[in-house]
């Protein structure tokens, strides 16, 4: 398996893990792994385009890292920007992951979350497909001048 692919696939594996906890009403920490599914997603966009993945956990940087190489990522911009407000780090006792300063998100933004997640990591499979079709040794190769 490919660098960016084990990035698919931890990301998959977040989405699997949200989607269980939405269904035990644990917004919260579903929302939180709606963010991280989507960081993930990002991390293996840049993997994937040999990029060193950066130890950072901000999706609006992580989107102009990847808008960079790929305009079309514009497209996805205020979805990591929705989803970015559930990253609280977990290192301090008072920061509960996915909690919102109104307090826990709702049933219904937690059903947005994971729809922008799934959203993102979608397109970002469709952008690495692309990406591969076009790579340098599958381009056709223009034929020759002809004298």
């Amino acid at each position: 398996m490919s660098g960016h692919e084990k990035w698919i696939d931890f990301a998959f594996r977040d989405l699997d893990g949200a989607e269980i906890l939405f269904e035990k009403d644990r917004y919260h920490l579903a929302c939180y792994l709606a963010q991280q599914t989507a960081e993930k997603a990002l991390k293996a966009f840049l993997a994937g385009h040999s990029k060193k993945v950066p130890h950072i956990h901000e999706l609006d940087e992580l989107h102009k890292r990847c808008l960079a190489l790929d305009s079309s990522f514009q497209h996805i911009i205020q979805y990591c920007l929705d989803l970015n407000i559930f990253y609280n780090p977990v290192r301090y006792p008072e920061a509960e992951p996915g909690i919102l300063p109104e307090g826990f998100p709702t049933r219904e933004q937690t059903e947005s979350a994971l729809i922008k997640a799934k959203e993102i990591l979608s397109f970002v499979q469709q952008r690495l497909a692309d990406s591969e079709n076009l790579a340098p040794n599958d381009a056709p190769k223009s034929e020759p001048p002809t004298a």
